[in-house]
């Protein structure tokens, strides 16, 4: 820290082993506003508080110490530090001892007020010498700081022309350290400086006290120095800086010059300068001259708008009054050539001397003929590459996507700096798609000509997308340079192919049937009716009305499932509670009941295809359960809901109508409700549960009965949706496969599996709009 205060008080340090002297000395003191005492009565702490005082005051005699022991550790610590002997014990011993210790001021004490009057003053002296000496020290310290960070070196001579300071770039300079030029005479440091205009210079600026500036060559150090020099009372500041670079540059500068015209008139662009007024030319390169078919001499003369095609004239007019003005400007326009006009593009800016006055006018100008009818050329290619509505790209030859259309990134959900400069296959296609891309390519490259290709597109949201990719090669002289694509989206194309497999296997099913399914009956209908005639018995004509009445309930079923395989293709919102109802009520289901579970969800469905699923489970359900085919003439209902949705535990509980959280739908005909009662249920009747299915593998819903099952006969339950598969002697075997073919139609699945009874459970895993 420095010892100087930065304001105007003065604080002291006064030391004293006498506390009541202190504070005397202190009343004295602080009478003046510009003094501040601090007291101190143990040297040694007040060793410690130097840091934060502008000067000490100290008795000489103490008992620990005495003040020139003081002076001298103060002086260790803060060599500037202003300090003054304030002592009744004083001889000219002490004194010679205080000054030759560094002391700053030396005062024996007395009873007058005028002692403290002296003291007062000494300490404001010493105070501002030392703040002066240290303002004297900063302002030193800031030159040379500036000295040493000047790219030029600086040199100070006394008028004894010895050397007095240099700076670090003056010893980089003259090749000589600081310490062994100081005190120096130049002349005999530098004798090679005698009789050249370094000393003519020199000697003139000392002796008239004026400045002078010169360059010159020092051939001992082989440098170019450009030197100012400045008179002092104390002798000469001198400035030298090295311009060896700076003439090689100017020399090399002239040549560039030359070589720069040899340029301009070798290229193929036309350069020009115009004169201050910006009508004729002062300058042009030989491409000018070539260009327009004119002689320099043709050039000079003629006015610089004569040189386009009178249609632009006015155009280059304000062009050059623009420039004229201060501003940069590109433009194009036509010269009028010998052969057809030819459009150039014009860069043209204001040229300005170094006063900054406007001296004239500089450009250059490109032939853009071919460039411009090019860029037409490409952009009615983009206009209709736009029109064309599908995705369209190009690719470097790494794979890298160089262009995408808009509806490249409508299609595929990649904006444009996400799409430009990705790899097109890592973004685009699946690991086979990749592979299919890579093949396509390698036979373009083969045969030299367009390939098509399938893949699934997969989108920014993650949806895979089939689509067809229309490849070519980028044309090139070179082997490869990367390829253009055209992509189609053929989802529909894939879906009508589906739809005409299923169409198909449906065909080769039906064939089945009617070769098959539908002989057999036949011919057991036919011999029956044929051993009627002969024995004319009745009892043949029953087994083959039976035989007939299988055909009738085949063909039935044949028809509805000819319509199930088709796609749904406008669906609408239904519940499943209101569809299973409905299918339940014009189903033969004998004596069954029927419970729906709360919650049972909404999906996007054909309502009457789905009934068509519902009426064919029931029935299954009736057909393969405990009250094999008993019908009713009519048909009950009961409904009762709760907050549950568990099966009930007791028949107790399903006579009295208690559900526990589903709706019962009772068929029985020879039960009617009664009130809020359902008919009671006897033991050997079938019910039939719809409820909902929400796990891990899907939301959806069941249809469950409490039959026998699927029985040891049936190794695999799946199986039971293939045509034709039954368990029933007289069943039909095609109602399952409808089932199927109708969830597929959705998109849902289907399972069989065992009912928490050990009865059929059939479980549909579906889209749902809830």
């Amino acid at each position: 820290m420095s010892t100087i205060a930065k304001h105007d008080d003065i604080d002291v340090l006064h030391v004293d082993d006498d506390p009541a002297f202190g504070d005397l000395v202190a009343t004295f003191l602080e009478r003046h506003d510009d003094i501040v005492v601090h007291g101190e009565t143990d040297p040694e702490v007040a060793l410690e508080r130097l840091d934060a005082v502008d000067c000490v005051v100290s008795d000489f005699d103490m008992p620990e110490t005495d003040g020139l022991t003081l002076l001298r550790r103060v002086r260790d610590r803060h060599p500037e530090l202003p300090f003054v002997l304030f002592t009744g014990k004083g001889n000219e011993e002490i004194a010679s001892e205080a000054i030759a210790a560094g002391v700053s001021g030396y005062l024996q004490k007395g009873g007058g007020s005028e002692r403290y009057e002296l003291l007062v003053n000494r300490i404001r002296t010493v105070v501002s010498e030392a703040r002066a000496n240290e303002r004297a020290r900063e302002a030193t310290e800031r030159l040379q700081e500036v000295y040493e960070r000047t790219t030029d070196g600086v040199i100070a001579v006394d008028r004894e022309w010895r050397y007095t300071y240099a700076n670090a770039r003056a010893e980089e300079i003259l090749g000589a350290a600081s310490a062994e030029l100081l005190g120096t005479e130049v002349w005999s440091a530098f004798p090679g400086l005698v009789g050249t205009r370094f000393e003519t210079e020199l000697r003139r600026a000392m002796e008239t006290g004026e400045e002078v500036s010169f360059d010159a060559y020092f051939d001992p150090l082989g440098t170019h120095f450009a030197v100012r020099a400045f008179p002092g009372d104390d002798g000469l500041s001198i400035y030298v800086r090295d311009v060896t670079d700076e003439e090689r540059t100017r020399e090399k500068l002239a040549a560039e010059r030359r070589l720069l015209d040899a340029a301009l008139d070798a290229i193929d662009d036309v350069f020009y300068v115009l004169n201050g007024s910006g009508e004729r030319l002062v300058r042009w390169n030989d491409r000018l001259a070539a260009l327009t078919g004119r002689t320099d001499v043709e050039l000079a003369s003629t006015p610089v708008t004569e040189l386009f095609v009178p249609a632009d004239r006015t155009d280059v007019t304000r062009t050059i009054e623009r420039v004229l003005d201060g501003e940069d400007v590109s433009g194009v326009a036509r010269f009028d050539t010998p052969d057809d006009p030819r459009l150039y593009e014009f860069r043209t800016v204001p040229l300005h001397d170094e006063s900054g006055e406007l001296v004239g006018v500089c450009g250059i100008g490109r032939d853009v003929t071919t460039q411009r009818e090019r860029e037409a050329h490409l952009e009615r290619v983009e206009t209709i590459v736009e029109a064309l509505g599908d995705p369209v790209y190009t690719t470097d030859a790494v794979g890298k996507l160089t262009y995408v259309n808009d509806a490249f990134v409508e299609a595929t959900g990649y904006d444009f700096e996400t799409a430009l400069g990705a790899d097109a296959a890592a973004l685009l296609k699946t690991e086979e798609g990749r592979e299919a891309a890579f093949s396509a390519i390698r036979r373009a490259r083969e045969t030299d000509s367009p390939e098509r290709f399938e893949f699934d597109l997969q989108t920014a949201d993650g949806d895979a997308i089939p689509c067809e990719d229309h490849l070519s090669l980028l044309p090139t002289d070179a082997d490869f340079r990367g390829t253009a694509g055209v992509i189609r989206d053929i989802s529909r194309r894939k879906d009508r192919e589906a739809t005409l497999r299923r169409q198909r296997d449906q065909l080769d099913k039906f064939a089945a049937v009617v070769s098959h399914d539908l002989r057999n009956p036949l011919s057991v209908a036919l011999g029956h009716v044929q051993l009627a005639l002969e024995t004319e018995s009745s009892e043949r004509l029953d087994t083959a009305e039976d035989a007939l009445e299988r055909m009738d309930r085949m063909v039935d079923e044949l028809l509805l499932l000819a319509r199930t395989g088709a796609v749904v293709n406008d669906p609408e919102p239904v519940t499943i509670d209101a569809v299973a109802r409905d299918a339940w009520a014009v189903t033969d289901t004998g004596d069954a009941t029927l419970s729906l579970d709360d919650g049972l969800p909404a999906v996007s469905a054909d309502p009457s295809r789905l009934a068509g699923l519902f009426e064919n489970l029931f029935r299954n359900s009736v057909e393969h359960g405990s009250t094999g085919n008993r019908t009713a003439a009519q048909s009950g209902e009961a409904i009762e809901r709760s907050s549950t949705s568990s099966r009930p535990e007791t028949d107790d509980a399903v006579e009295h109508g208690s559900t526990n959280g589903r709706s019962q739908i009772d068929s029985a005909t020879d039960h009617p409700p009664a009130s809020s009662q359902t008919a009671p249920r006897s033991a050997d009747r079938v019910e039939v549960r719809v409820g909902v299915l929400e796990n891990g593998a899907g939301r959806g819903f069941f249809v469950e009965d409490d039959g026998p099952g699927f029985g040891s006969s049936v190794d695999d339950p799946d199986g039971l949706f293939d045509p034709g598969v039954s368990t029933a002697t007289d069943g039909t075997g095609y109602g399952l496969t409808i089932v199927r073919d109708v969830a597929e139609a959705h998109g849902w699945t289907v399972t069989a599996t065992a009912g928490d009874d050990g009865g059929a459970r059939f479980e549909f895993r579906v889209r749902t709009d809830s």
